[in-house]
């Protein structure tokens, strides 16, 4: 994988359990840019439902065992939420999407 650097200082970003943080230590905020380009938000499009179908499979073939359970409904929230991350992550790295601040090397 590609390791992602910022502009502003040119420090290697320190990605923790797969999450790229919102800002650099130096104080530089990481947002997403908008991209003119169709066939690229299509293709990420793609990407992100193919990458995400994991976890919903997951709930949907548990989804009895959620029934009886709030609290594997709250975790079933959280894995979801921090897959998510992961997700953005990945994407990042491969181009797909992209962000102000950030250089990918």
């Amino acid at each position: 994988m590609k390791k992602l650097y910022c502009t502003s200082c040119g420090t290697k970003l320190n990605i923790k359990f797969g999450m790229i943080p919102h800002k650099c230590s130096c104080g530089a905020e990481f947002n997403l840019v908008d991209t003119k380009n169709t066939a690229k938000i299509i293709i990420s499009i793609i990407f992100f439902v193919i990458l995400m179908l994991p976890p919903f499979v997951i709930i949907y073939f548990s989804r009895q065992y959620f029934q009886a359970s709030i609290i594997l409904y709250t975790l079933a929230l959280i894995l979801i939420i921090i897959w998510y991350r992961i997700v953005e992550t990945i994407l990042i790295r491969l181009g797909l999407v992209t962000m102000s601040n950030i250089e990918i090397k």
